[in-house]
């Protein structure tokens, strides 16, 4: 079935609120950060993974740019920008312009990742 598809039937047929969902996506973020405390962050990085959390989690609040992106993350900023350029290749997330910096960028999910994100969450068993 296409990727596509499972989205759809996945975000018709879901019961869970946004707010259970981010919840899930939140859990899932603090625990990524706690095993950095035990072992060498190299061991698990996945920095496009961590992306699309924060931006998940973000999405019903405040837009962020790629500076406040790579504070909330905690990863270099030359890290984010690389793997922002591959996760808007993939349609996942989009940049625009912010008004008052023409320097300066926001970085948000497209509707497809925040289908993929909710269609995910939905899935996984995290305890909230």
């Amino acid at each position: 079935m296409p990727i596509e598809r499972q989205l759809e039937e996945a975000r018709v047929g879901k019961t869970e609120n946004w707010s259970q969902l981010t919840a899930r996506a939140h859990h899932a973020l603090v625990n990524r950060r706690l095993r950095r405390r035990f072992f060498n962050p190299d061991l698990f990085s996945e920095p496009a993974w961590e992306l699309l959390l924060a931006l998940y989690i973000e999405h019903q609040g405040r837009r962020l740019n790629l500076a406040q992106l790579t504070e909330f993350v905690g990863l270099a900023p030359t890290t984010v920008l690389r793997w922002i350029e591959y996760l808007e290749e993939q349609r996942l997330v989009c940049r625009s312009p912010q008004p008052t910096d023409r320097r300066g960028m926001f970085v948000e999910l497209t509707d497809k990742g925040r289908s993929a994100m909710e269609a995910y969450l939905s899935e996984t068993a995290v305890p909230l």
